[in-house]
C-alpha cells in the first residue's frame, strides 16, 4: 500500500489553451508537464506521482509522451474526472491523496508538504488551501473520503471537478485550511489556462529557472519588482477546467 500519492489531472484537450501540458518553458526546452513533475518529486511527504489522463483517442500521443519519459500514467473518463481520480487511486489504495493539475508549473513542493501534515496533524477528511496564488496550491483528501465521494455523487459538475463535494458538506467531512498570512497574492495568476497566462509564464522561466525548479518566493519577489508584467494576464477570468 502507498501512503500518499499525487494524482495529476493532465489532457491534451483544453477549450482556451489546447495542448498546453505539452508547450515549452525555460531555455531547457521541457514541457510544462516535465516541470510540473519536476516540481512535484521535490516533495518530501509523496509516496507516488501519477499523471491521471483521458482514455480519449485525442489524448493517445499525450498517453505516449509519458510512457517515453517513463513518468507513471493512468487512464480513465475524460469528462467524468472523478471516476478517473477514484479507478487511479482505487490501483494503489492509498492513505492519502493529492490532487494537483498539469496547468500549473508553478505548483507548490513546499505547501504540498505543509498540508499533508496539517491533514495528519489534524486528523481530518481533507485539506484545501486559501490565500496562496492562483496556480501554486493544492487539495488534500483521504482515499476513504474519496470513495464516499464517489458513492454519493450525482451532480454532473461534481464529477468533473473532484473536489466540490467536500466543502459543499462540512456535515459530513471535516475540513482543515491552510491559511496564507504572509503575502498578498491575489495579485498573482501563476496558471496556464490561456495564451496571456503562457505568455507571463514563459517570462518567468526565460528569467528564473536554471534547471532546478524554482521556489515561488523568487517568482513574487520578481513580479512586485515587473510589476508590469501582471497586465500580461490579469484581465483573465478564471475558468472552472476539466482537466
Amino acid at each position: 500500500m502507498v501512503k500518499a500519492i499525487c494524482i495529476v489531472q493532465a489532457r491534451l484537450t483544453s477549450s482556451r489553451l489546447p495542448d498546453k501540458v505539452l508547450k515549452l518553458l525555460g531555455r531547457e526546452g521541457k514541457t510544462i508537464l516535465e516541470h510540473v513533475y519536476d516540481r512535484l518529486l521535490l516533495s518530501t511527504n509523496l509516496d507516488k506521482i501519477i499523471f491521471a489522463i483521458p482514455d480519449t483517442e485525442s489524448n493517445d500521443y499525450l498517453f505516449d509522451f509519458l510512457q517515453q519519459k517513463e513518468i507513471p500514467t493512468f487512464r480513465g473518463s475524460e469528462d467524468n474526472v472523478l471516476s478517473r481520480y477514484y479507478e487511479c487511486a482505487k490501483k494503489y489504495s492509498p492513505q492519502i491523496i493529492v490532487r494537483a493539475t498539469c496547468d500549473n508549473p508553478l505548483v507548490d513542493w513546499t505547501l504540498i508538504d505543509m498540508a499533508i501534515q496539517m491533514f495528519i496533524n489534524n486528523t481530518c477528511d481533507y485539506v484545501n488551501m486559501k490565500g496562496y496564488p492562483l496556480g501554486t496550491g493544492t487539495e488534500v483528501f483521504s482515499w476513504k473520503s474519496l470513495q464516499i465521494v464517489y458513492s454519493k455523487v450525482e451532480d454532473k459538475s461534481d464529477k468533473e471537478h473532484v473536489t466540490p463535494f467536500f466543502y459543499k458538506n462540512p456535515d459530513i467531512f471535516s475540513i482543515s485550511t491552510l491559511q496564507n498570512v504572509v503575502y498578498q497574492t491575489n495579485k498573482y495568476r501563476l496558471t496556464v489556462d490561456t495564451e496571456e497566462d503562457y505568455e507571463l509564464m514563459k517570462i518567468i522561466y526565460n528569467e528564473l529557472y536554471n534547471g532546478t525548479p524554482v521556489f515561488n518566493k523568487s517568482v513574487m519577489d520578481f513580479l512586485d519588482k515587473h510589476p508590469e508584467l501582471l497586465s500580461i494576464n490579469d484581465m483573465i477570468e478564471q475558468k472552472s477546467a476539466v482537466s
